[in-house]
Formats: C-alpha cells, structure tokens, sequence
C-alpha cells in the first residue's frame, strides 16, 4: 500500500489575546505637541469564553500614560495610551514594552512593544 506523506502547519493562537503585539511610532519632534499624537489603541480580548479580568496595565517607558477601558466585561478590553511629556523626554530612540497583567493561568502578562524616536 503507498503512503503518501501530508505535511500541515498550524498556528495555535492563545484564548487572550492582544493587538497589536507592536507599536511603532514614528519620529517626533520633542517641540510638537504630544498630546495630539495618535496612538493605536490596543484590544485585549479573550477568544472563546468569558472571566477575563485585566489586574494592571504598565509600561517601561515612563512617558506612556494608559488608560483602561471595559468593552465587554470579562471579554473585551481596550487600552488607550498618550505621551506624557512631564517624565522628562529626551532626544534619541526608545523601544520598551506595555504590560497587561491578566487572570488568565495560561497568559498572564501579554507584552506589547513600543518603538519609536524623539528628536
């Protein structure tokens, strides 16, 4: 009997979720004003069920202030994030991480990336 070999590939995405994983902002000037700088909103969500809670939302860049919204409790969750331009900006590049801090046993921080430059 001939055997013919199938080769598959399967992405296994987690239920929780966010995106988008990577923020890339682009060059700014640190004499522009900031607060009008648009900033792609992250969507956390959990892909089939519910109970999904968010505990705390952070980043390593001390110029990312973020908010939390509440889409659907237990499901949907949004996060707006803006420059701060009290921490003390400074010219150069940056790369750092938003942090999201979750319940669920399987992901419990989902990391976004941020990147970007000031000059």
């Amino acid at each position: 009997m001939p055997r013919i070999p199938i080769e598959l590939e399967i992405n296994v995405y987690p239920l929780v979720i966010a995106t988008p994983q990577t923020l890339m902002l682009p060059k700014l000037t640190l004499q522009s004003d900031l607060s009008r700088i648009a900033i792609p909103t992250i969507y956390v969500r959990k892909v089939k069920g519910d109970g999904l809670q968010i505990k705390r939302v952070s980043s390593t860049l001390p110029f990312l202030k973020l908010e939390l919204q509440t889409e659907k409790a237990g499901e949907a969750y949004t996060v707006h994030a803006s420059l701060d331009r009290s921490s003390g900006l400074s010219a150069g590049n940056f790369e750092g991480k938003i942090l999201i801090e979750t319940n669920d046993p399987d992901a419990r921080v989902l990391e976004v990336v941020v990147r970007g430059g000031f000059y």
